[in-house]
């Protein structure tokens, strides 16, 4: 992959900041890509951006690093309001993550919103909090037709192809999340909390319901050095229709894709602990590692059904220049 970007200033206060992004990948399915867009920034009043693939300002509020409710990507106007002091107001309005939103194997972000606000207030050097809250509201397009050749009907939360594949996504999801940071000298203490709401259209479920929280602490040992611990929990439990559902009885046998755990079990239940650490090597050269544990709970009616644990190691090296 290779990215372009350039910055103009225009004005002392105002500037603009263009990207194109192109990536080429092995698989025929998705052999290339391409991302673009512009941002224009005024230092005083905020920003005003169109683009293909950028991060929204609801990433920011899931401070513990662990589950995060909202959506924080997409293809969408965006817009930021600072001439507030210490508040930042910002929204975005999504368009089709897809270029052809009439193809049958687009179960993306069709049109949606969000909405996140935070407040910085400083103490003292070294000593500041930032409180966060979002609201982000998603719709899908999952009804869909073809001419009979590949893709043979569609209804409802679930579309079937020419060979009898079942798929299932949301209609309609909508969030809510809070975040909280607080620093003290080195130590940096980071809580956040956030609950979802996925509706279907009640071919196989009614609605599947998330909430999560999450807390993170981390410790600066030198300037350079860094190091941090979190643990978050994640429960989600699904409302699906009786008789007709999807459910770890039939899924395996009924060539259902693109269906989550949420959605197989009444209830799913996740705990994950990281310890991380970051440490600057040169100046703009760092090295980072994390270690990850996951476990899982599976629940239906009857009580527990299943459960496992995961790890996951990273180690990695970044380049600013």
């Amino acid at each position: 992959m290779v990215y372009f970007s350039a910055n103009q200033m225009l004005t002392r206060d105002v500037s603009i900041y263009g990207t194109v992004g192109l990536w080429a990948m092995p698989s025929e399915s998705a052999r290339r890509g391409y991302s673009y867009g512009a941002t224009i920034t005024h230092s005083k009043i905020g920003s005003l951006g169109v683009n293909s693939n950028s991060a929204f300002a609801t990433a920011d509020i899931a401070t513990s690093g662990t589950y995060n409710p909202l959506d924080s990507v997409g293809s969408a106007v965006s817009a930021s309001y600072t001439a507030i002091p210490n508040l930042t107001l910002s929204a975005y309005h999504a368009f089709p993550e897809s270029g052809d939103t009439r193809s049958t194997a687009d179960a993306g972000l069709h049109s949606g919103y969000g909405l996140a606000a935070s407040y910085t207030h400083s103490f003292a050097p070294r000593h500041n909090i930032i409180i966060g809250a979002g609201h982000t509201k998603g719709k899908r397009d999952v009804d869909f037709y073809g001419d009979g050749s590949t893709w043979t009907y569609g209804y409802g939360d679930r579309y079937t192809d020419y060979w009898g594949t079942v798929y299932t996504a949301p209609k309609e999801k909508e969030a809510t999340a809070i975040g909280l940071s607080y620093q003290l000298d080195d130590w940096t203490l980071s809580v956040d909390g956030g609950k979802s709401t996925e509706e279907f259209t009640g071919e196989f479920y009614n609605r599947a319901k998330t909430d999560n929280y999450g807390v993170r602490v981390d410790y600066e040992f030198t300037p350079r050095m860094t190091a941090y611990a979190s643990y978050g929990e994640r429960k989600s439990k699904k409302d699906g229709v009786d008789d007709n559902q999807i459910s770890y009885q039939n899924f395996l046998s009924s060539g259902v894709l693109g269906v989550n755990e949420t959605l197989v079990f009444d209830e799913v239940r996740q705990k994950q602990y990281t310890l991380g650490a970051e440490y600057e090597l040169y100046n703009n050269v760092n090295l980072t590692g994390r270690v990850t544990n996951t476990k899982t709970q599976n629940y239906v009616a009857e009580g527990a059904f299943s459960k496992r644990e995961t790890h996951g190691y990273t180690a990695g090296v970044s380049f600013r220049f």
